[in-house]
């Protein structure tokens, strides 16, 4: 497994090097002056500080961090879908599933609130932007 980063001062220390040897990972630099060659990694970081809030609210310990990046890639693999994949998240092209925006069935045409069934649940969101969708009960 390797650690793609670029040449930043803080991927060079001796600490964090020791903590990738302990972690059995290699690391691999980008390559200087090569425009795009870590366009891929930079992009998962820029998706992931967006959609965590990152940028907004800091996590106060490691643990936070942890969760927070486990949840976040777990978004990005199994409900984001993926321009660069025709509209699939990554885990549908992985495990060979049809995209499911290919196999949805289109929602009944009417009103909001009308339809052939009335679900026991709402979709609210955890985020502004409507990243990360859950299921709710509606009240009785």
């Amino acid at each position: 497994m390797h650690f793609i980063s670029d040449h930043a001062r803080c991927f060079k220390g001796q600490v964090f090097r020791r903590k990738l040897l302990r972690l059995g990972m290699k690391q691999r630099f980008g390559a200087i002056g090569k425009k795009g060659s870590i366009a891929l990694i930079e992009r998962l970081w820029k998706i992931l500080k967006d959609a965590l809030g990152l940028r907004l609210l800091r996590p106060l310990a490691a643990e936070d961090l942890m969760e927070k990046i486990g949840l976040g890639l777990i978004h990005y693999a199994f409900f984001r879908p993926h321009q660069g994949l025709g509209g699939a998240t990554p885990a549908e092209i992985y495990f060979g599933r049809t995209p499911s925006h290919l196999s949805a069935i289109p929602p009944p045409r009417g009103r909001p609130g009308e339809g052939p069934m009335d679900l026991p649940f709402r979709v609210e969101y955890l985020d502004a932007e409507r990243l990360l969708p859950v299921l709710v009960r509606k009240a009785a």
